[in-house]
């Protein structure tokens, strides 16, 4: 972390007057986390745990407000070897650095669209294929490093609604989606379950219930019989109503 300026100018941007606040706290912090040429580890975990230790949200929502910064060009993000960082484009117009440090990170510059392809992100999309960079051998050793660019349209509501279910069933948050479970997602996302819903969903599968499905597409898939479940007090896998001794008050679960 860095000591790090804000010119006045900054407030009055009207390309940051279209993110949300907390989009705009984010980019003010990511000042501090870019190296002195102005690039960063992406990852959300790191930055959330290095921007804003204090909420328990933030791991959840950080994603959401990248996008909306990427979305206005604020900044890039892009991926070098399975890693991913970001980059300011506008850095020089932010920051003045007397004698800065080189950086140890990839340029985003350095990205181009190499015969590898690209490979599968975290929300299972991309072409990558592994078979074309195995065959390349040891031809491929004095080749720069595999870079690709993160999904550009990834929708900000939808990536937080993904985590939250792969947390539910503890999927890492960087583990691939393929393409039947991001199918499932979606049309799950589009029920607009309401949030008082999922909270009781997530507060329940945080018990040791033995029924719990802790498979991701087997919960998705059942998804309105899940949320049916914990509106009515039934526990699946038994055959009556457990409402009398089933609390539906999430504070019973925390």
């Amino acid at each position: 972390m860095r000591i790090r300026s804000i010119k006045p100018e900054f407030w009055e941007s009207e390309s940051l007057g279209r993110v949300s606040r907390e989009a705009r706290l984010l980019f003010i912090g990511l000042f501090s986390c870019c190296d002195d040429v102005g690039r960063a580890r992406a990852s959300s975990r790191l930055l959330a745990s290095r921007l804003f230790p204090y909420d328990d949200d933030a791991f959840k929502r950080l994603p959401g407000w990248i996008a909306e910064l990427e979305k206005q060009g604020c900044i890039r993000i892009y991926v070098v070897d399975g890693e991913s960082y970001l980059d300011l484009p506008k850095w020089a117009n932010h920051q003045k650095i007397d004698k800065p440090s080189a950086s140890k990170l990839p340029s985003f510059d350095d990205v181009r669209e190499g015969s590898r392809g690209f490979e599968n992100n975290s929300l299972g999309t991309g072409n990558g294929n592994r078979e074309e960079e195995e065959e390349q051998g040891e031809d491929s050793a004095d080749k720069p490093p595999s870079v690709r660019f993160q999904h550009p349209t990834v929708n900000p509501e939808l990536e937080a609604f993904r985590l939250r279910i792969g947390a539910i069933v503890r999927r890492r948050h960087d583990t691939p989606w393929n393409t039947k479970e991001m199918k499932a997602l979606k049309e799950v996302f589009k029920l607009n379950t309401p949030e008082e819903d999922i909270q009781l969903v997530e507060a329940r599968y945080k018990t040791n219930d033995p029924y719990l499905r802790r498979e991701l597409y087997t919960l998705l898939n059942n998804w309105n019989g899940e949320v049916d479940k914990v509106r009515s007090g039934l526990m699946p896998g038994i055959g009556e109503s457990r409402a009398a001794t089933t609390s539906l008050n999430i504070a019973d679960y925390q």
